[in-house]
């Protein structure tokens, strides 16, 4: 397995797109809302962006074998794709 991290502004829109408008998502992110669409998507990850600028951190993309998996911060919030939910004993898990 190959774990990239990436900046946000390198993944596809439509990847975080579909991601942060998923159903069990959106469960679990109370600040989510699904009317996440390309222009709140593009606002958002200029936001993110600027974080690195402001504080020299921000929110990290991650990539598994070439495939965005997710996002999170160093509060240790994270976004992760369904997918990998089976790998990781998920925040989610606890709140069911």
């Amino acid at each position: 397995m190959n774990l990239e991290f990436k900046h946000l502004a390198q993944i596809s829109l439509d990847d975080i797109i579909e991601l942060n408008n998923h159903p069990e998502v959106l469960r679990l992110m109370p600040l989510g809302s699904p009317n996440f669409d390309r222009i709140i998507c593009k606002k958002w990850v200029i936001q993110k962006e600027a974080q690195w600028i402001q504080h020299g951190y921000g929110p990290w993309a991650f990539v598994i074998d070439s495939k965005f998996a997710g996002w999170g911060d160093s509060s240790l919030k994270k976004v992760t794709q369904i997918w990998l939910w089976c790998f990781i004993p998920t925040i989610g898990e606890q709140v069911r």
